[in-house]
């Protein structure tokens, strides 16, 4: 089965291209195997749904458009401009984008980004293959700066449910 969930906006003119937005889930009755996945990708292309893995420019971009997310600078007009055009290629666009990062934020205090200490917009795997889950440093902050933002702040972990706690509620 699989169940495509929509974005929600408050109106058209907001979220305008709603059908290439949101997610979708796949249920697989019984074990899931190699075949049932291939079936299940079978299903989504039919659908129009590309299920091709991102192309290294397409991961490259994504990753520089997450650190635009994360400043909150994806709202400005001119990012929206670039971001959003359609018919760019993805080397274009890519460019495109370095050249606003470098020239339009104070991000990379006007440095290339790709020189950034912590640039990899192809992520690390967690296995010696490159497999498993793959984590993505950012490249906008240096870890000097991540230290000096999280100095005073505590992880702390538990073995029973919050609500179990007398600080839990």
């Amino acid at each position: 089965m699989v169940r495509y969930v929509p974005v929600k906006s408050k109106s058209r003119d907001e979220q305008p291209l709603q059908a290439l937005q949101g997610s979708i889930e796949i249920q697989m009755p019984g074990v899931v195997t190699e075949a049932k996945i291939k079936q299940a990708m079978t299903v989504l292309e039919d659908l129009g749904i590309n299920t091709a893995p991102p192309t290294p420019i397409e991961e490259e971009l994504l990753y520089l458009h997450r650190g635009i997310y994360q400043h909150n600078l994806h709202n400005n007009v001119a990012y929206k401009r670039m971001w959003g055009k359609t018919y760019a290629t993805p080397d274009s666009k890519l460019a495109a984008m370095k050249e606003y990062i470098k020239t339009k934020t104070s991000l990379t205090g006007g440095k290339e980004v790709d020189v950034m200490p912590g640039y990899d917009p192809h992520g690390r795997g967690k296995h010696a293959e490159g497999g498993g889950h793959r984590v993505f440093y950012r490249w906008d902050i240096t870890r000097q700066q991540m230290g000096e933002e999280m100095r005073g702040y505590v992880l702390q972990s538990t073995t029973q449910s919050l609500n179990n706690s007398p600080k839990g509620r």
